[in-house]
């Protein structure tokens, strides 16, 4: 939650550094459910924050992580890293596909629910805007595949 407060803030560089220092300590302390929400986070933030170099690696590792846990609360919470960034990157489908099974999810606490639907509008209002971030193109598949999978998990 941290991590939406500084990007709605349009502080994403101040969350990217915050939680480059969460996602270490975490591993550190080998707390893997708090490592792939950092992650993920991680992830979402440096999208927004026009950084996507990594985005893919960090979000695979959280993706990696959440599948061994077989913990709903954390593919959730991966899922819903992931549709911040798809919706930060442009993918308006794939954000919203991915909130509303965020949303719909048994594990979802109120707060990230009307969260999501606050987004969700925000992407598809501004699904022309040219100010996302631009992602290549096998980042952009490879974000496409990765949300596939994860909401495999949720099935």
């Amino acid at each position: 939650n941290l991590a939406m407060v500084f990007m709605d803030l349009d502080r994403a560089p101040e969350a990217v550094a915050r939680l480059e220092v969460a996602a270490a300590e975490f591993a550190a302390v080998g707390h893997r459910h708090g490592e792939a929400l950092a992650l993920a986070w991680l992830a979402a933030a440096m999208t927004h924050a026009g950084t996507t170099a990594q985005v893919g690696e960090l979000l695979d590792d959280a993706a990696a992580i959440a599948r061994s846990l077989k913990q709903p609360s954390v593919t959730v919470g991966v899922l819903d890293a992931v549709a911040e960034a798809c919706g930060a990157a442009g993918l308006t489908a794939e954000a919203t596909r991915c909130a509303a099974r965020v949303i719909a999810h048994p594990a979802t606490d109120e707060f990230v629910r009307a969260r999501l639907r606050r987004r969700s509008e925000l992407w598809q209002a501004h699904e022309s805007n040219a100010a996302t971030v631009a992602l290549n193109e096998p980042d952009r598949v490879g974000l496409a595949r990765l949300l596939d999978e994860l909401l495999a998990t949720i099935e």
